[in-house]
């Protein structure tokens, strides 16, 4: 109903009719025409008595207030000129002065959109409004919008701003067509929402799923490998001897005391990519696996492992103590109030440490059935709490224009998909700008949908380096050229790449970067 409207929401021809009652007090009630009384001829006279001039001249001055808010004199004969140019805004101009038809099917298809909103349009000197929203003519709407987006705010506050100022039909969806192939916008937007959990096969027995990691701490590097079915700790001083030989004499050496496992989860370092790693998963009969590059969380578990062990050797260090009896005392420490603890679940039994233990307590006596459960429920809880605040993001696909996140510039940066990765939502991405692929998971990329946004810049780019690469030597340009052919990439598993050498012996590590050895080393 019009009087429950704020005044200056109403449109402008029923304000007079608003502000002419405004003297009075009276309450407004719906009555069906069949009640309503027959009007005579007299109680439509008009009236002779000329009561309403200061009234009109409020009216006015209301008009002029709306009609110059916000816009300089110059600006407003800019919109009346291209107003009276625009097709749309004069079709529409002729209908609100010589009145709508009484249907829709009736209007013409030019300004059919502006039906929803028709009692709400008046034409004040020459230009069209809506409500105090200017309409704009097409001439001059991409000017506003970039305006409206000068600060580069989001869709939704660029929206509110638009709606308090001017309007077109589409103005919204346009706003967000210009926002979502902003250059600027794309390139610091922020990062994508979590997705659903993926659960992972949980282990039934001990020692059937495990998961490894490298961490740093005081200038030293270890090796942490984690049962998936006890959380049961191995963990081994490197001395910062991280190479594939060394890796591979400690795994073997902890899989001969607790048995080889069918699973092995990693995050795909270069030791555990490296020939030498493959073949030894391979010849014992290991299924390995890797995370999807920069994103720690798809190997979760083990991270979570690192935290705890880290910390723990950190204290022992600040206060003296033995790390081993420490580690020791962490197995024994019950999971969970149902669950036992890691050497229980692993060995059927507590193993003797510094506290006492009664004797009964190092004799196997916990029901893996019970447990198994247990840890099914949690898992489950877990997953519920996880995937309420979770977005499941659309799938790519081959050839899309994306835009992947850069962590170390903080920034998006414009590239296409290749192919799929055989980690879940993963997929090989070729950089627009530096030429390389990545593998990156869908978390950290955005479609873009203007997918010729970045042709011109990508042409740009690639003319810019053959310019550079024509002018410098020819043997600089091998030095400094990095490609990474399809055909490579089709028959080589991703995962694996992480040490490349081009056809110059230059050695290439997994993120595309040459590294030349220096001359002293050269024979």
């Amino acid at each position: 109903m019009i009087f429950s409207k704020p005044l200056d929401k109403c449109p402008l021809r029923l304000q007079r009719l608003r502000l002419t009652l405004q003297s009075y007090d009276f309450e407004v009630k719906y009555k069906r025409g069949s009640q309503l009384y027959i009007a005579d001829a007299l109680s439509r006279a008009s009236h002779k008595e000329d009561n309403f001039k200061i009234l009109e001249s409020e009216v006015e001055a209301h008009v002029h207030l709306i009609e110059f808010a916000g816009m300089s004199p110059e600006k407003f004969n800019q919109l009346v000129n291209e107003t009276m140019k625009d097709p749309e805004l004069i079709t529409l101009k002729t209908v609100i002065n010589e009145g709508w038809p009484k249907s829709k099917d009736e209007v013409k298809d030019l300004i059919k959109p502006y039906w929803d909103v028709r009692e709400s349009l008046v034409v004040i000197n020459n230009a069209v409004f809506k409500g105090n929203q200017y309409v704009v003519p097409k001439s001059m709407r991409a000017e506003i919008i970039a305006k409206l987006h000068y600060s580069h705010l989001g869709i939704e506050k660029t929206r509110l701003r638009a709606r308090e100022l001017v309007y077109w039909p589409n103005v919204n969806k346009e706003i967000k067509d210009v926002i979502q192939n902003c250059h600027a916008c794309l390139a610091y937007g922020r990062s994508n929402p979590q997705e659903e959990m993926i659960t992972k096969e949980m282990a039934v027995r001990p020692w059937q799923i495990v998961a490894a990691d490298f961490f740093y701490l005081n200038d030293n590097q270890y090796l942490l490998l984690v049962d998936e079915y006890s959380k049961y700790p191995e963990v081994v001083h490197m001395r910062n001897d991280t190479s594939s030989v060394k890796v591979v004499k400690e795994f073997k050496a902890i899989f001969s005391r607790h048995g080889i496992p069918n699973l092995l989860y990693t995050d795909g370092g270069p030791q555990f990519v490296s020939n030498n790693f493959q073949q030894f998963v391979r010849e014992w009969g290991i299924i390995h696996k890797t995370s999807s590059p920069r994103y720690p969380k798809s190997n979760g578990f083990i991270e979570r492992h690192v935290q705890t062990i880290k910390q723990i050797l950190k204290k022992c260090y600040l206060d003296k103590k033995d790390a081993y009896l420490a580690l020791l005392e962490y197995r024994n420490t019950p999971i969970s109030n149902e669950i036992p603890s890691p050497a229980e679940l692993l060995l059927g039994r507590k193993i003797k440490g510094c506290l006492p233990v009664p004797d009964f307590q190092l004799h196997p006596q916990f029901q893996p059935n019970q447990i198994l459960q247990t840890k099914t429920l949690n898992k489950q809880n877990y997953k519920y709490y996880y995937d309420r605040k979770s977005h499941q993001l659309p799938n790519l696909k081959i050839g899309q224009t994306v835009m992947v996140q850069n962590f170390l510039k903080k920034k998006w940066e414009p590239g296409i998909i290749k192919n799929f990765d055989k980690r879940p939502r993963s997929y090989v991405v070729e950089m627009f700008k530096q030429g390389n692929q990545l593998i990156r998971n869908r978390k950290f990329l955005k479609p873009i949908t203007n997918e010729n946004l970045f042709n011109n810049d990508y042409k740009f780019q690639n003319l810019f380096e053959k310019n550079i690469q024509e002018q410098l030597p020819k043997e600089k340009v091998n030095e400094n050229v990095r490609t990474f052919s399809n055909r490579n990439l089709q028959h080589t598993d991703p995962s694996r790449e992480a040490v490349r050498y081009d056809g110059n012996n230059t050695y290439v590590t997994k993120y595309g970067r040459s590294v030349k050895k220096p001359n002293y080393y050269k024979p």
